[in-house]
């Protein structure tokens, strides 16, 4: 059986496709996971998270590689990883349960409106404009 249908009449699982092209018949994995990727706007969402997250995955790794290259100290190195991930931990629960509370979009345009002003302040401060 290459699908299930709900009381509703809708697909509930089709792990193949089947084409029939010319005399050959050949089946199409598809997944049905990846079906949110079909959006436009939530797919552009999923990259912006990925480059995002990239950035902070590199960062991560910059923090450690030059605290190492200033002291061999692991203590050190331990406390720079600490610092940078302990807020992470002791705000995600409470920030998820605020998330659940408010508009979601304003607070996705808020928080990446102030990430956006503290990165443009750090980068005027880096390049001397005060």
């Amino acid at each position: 059986m290459l699908c299930e249908k709900s009381e509703a009449g809708k697909v509930v699982f089709a792990p193949l496709i089947v084409k029939n092209i010319g005399h050959k018949t050949r089946s199409i994995p598809t997944f049905p996971s990846l079906s949110p990727l079909r959006g436009p706007v939530f797919r552009a969402l999923w990259i912006a998270t990925i480059a995002s997250n990239l950035g902070t995955w590199m960062q991560d790794v910059v923090e450690s590689w030059l605290m190492v290259s200033f002291t061999n100290s692991p203590i050190l190195v331990s406390l720079i990883e600490t610092a940078g991930n302990l807020p992470i931990v002791l705000l995600a629960l409470p920030a998820g349960a605020i998330a659940d509370l408010i508009d979601r979009r304003r607070l996705l345009l808020v928080t990446q409106t102030w990430m956006l002003m503290v990165a443009a302040l750090s980068w005027a401060k880096k390049i001397g404009l005060f």
